[in-house]
């Protein structure tokens, strides 16, 4: 079994707003991290947590390591994509240590999809996190690692199963092990968390693309119908920068086009749907 780093406790709502001198016997006591809800989904509704902000607060004040989680009704990577830019905009560009994670557990939602479509939500989510110089992962019972959601390739994983141990055959960060132990500074039962890496926060620790990059076309750029080789090279980029879920056909559809959009709008980049050479310079610098 591997080490254990650091451990922590995640909350929302239904915990309340404890006095900031409960934060301060938490840390006193040797308990590393506090992941907080940060909103939920409602269908294709977003709505913030009441508590994030005195949660934020006193984490910052008492040196508590700091992580987010955002409820998901996401079915596929389109609201994927929108929850996170939802986030982003609660988060307001400020520094935190931990991931960004998507909370996969809606059954009556996300749970009706395709293991493709949820991966490619998963996916198309974290990217979005990660492209604004966040980290991200995934969280999700072991069941739904195993049944309801598809490959997500290197992405962070959460995974919750209350037991003496996690039989999550992947590989995973963190592992949530019980909802009802307490914890020192707060009252009530807790859930309860373990993590296996400090989630060290220096860019050597991503990666870049490793697949082949496209040439571009002689005009600067690819356009709708242009055929071949380098189309392919470009969706399977796509495909990794977005998570779209290209085929790769090698022609330059309306789905392509759209992978594009999505690239441009997550990165601040015109959105004309037209992959050039100020598209291809952003790919090259983004880590993950």
């Amino acid at each position: 079994m591997a080490t254990v780093k650091m451990k922590g406790i995640d909350v929302s709502y239904w915990q309340g707003k404890p006095l900031g001198s409960r934060y301060k016997k938490f840390k006193e006591a040797g308990w590393n991290f506090i992941i907080a809800r940060i909103g939920y989904a409602d269908g294709t509704s977003y709505y913030p947590d009441s508590t994030f902000e005195h949660n934020l607060k006193y984490c910052k004040k008492y040196g508590i390591k700091f992580g987010v989680y955002f409820y998901s009704n996401a079915k596929n990577a389109v609201q994927g994509r929108a929850e996170a830019q939802y986030v982003l905009k609660l988060m307001k560009k400020r520094k935190i240590e931990l991931p960004i994670f998507i909370d996969m557990e809606d059954n009556a939602t996300s749970g009706k999809e395709s293991k493709a479509s949820l991966a490619s939500a998963c996916k198309a989510f974290c990217n979005t996190i990660e492209a604004a110089g966040y980290k991200a992962g995934v969280y999700a019972s072991t069941s739904w690692f195993q049944s309801k959601i598809g490959s997500l390739g290197s992405l962070r994983k959460w995974v919750a199963q209350y037991n003496d141990r996690c039989t999550y055959s992947g590989s995973y960060d963190m592992w949530q092990y019980s909802s009802t132990e307490t914890v020192p500074g707060f009252s009530g039962r807790r859930d309860v968390n373990k993590a296996y890496t400090l989630f060290d926060s220096k860019a050597s620790a991503l990666k870049g693309y490793t697949g082949t990059f496209p040439t571009l076309p002689s005009r600067g750029y690819f356009k709708p119908g242009d055929k071949g080789t380098q189309v392919k090279y470009l969706q399977k980029l796509l495909n990794w920068l977005t998570g779209a879920g290209l085929a790769i056909d090698g022609i330059v559809g309306q789905k392509t086009i759209n992978a594009v959009r999505t690239f441009q709008e997550d990165t601040g980049l015109e959105e004309d749907g037209l992959f050039g050479k100020n598209c291809l310079a952003k790919a090259k610098t983004i880590k993950k």
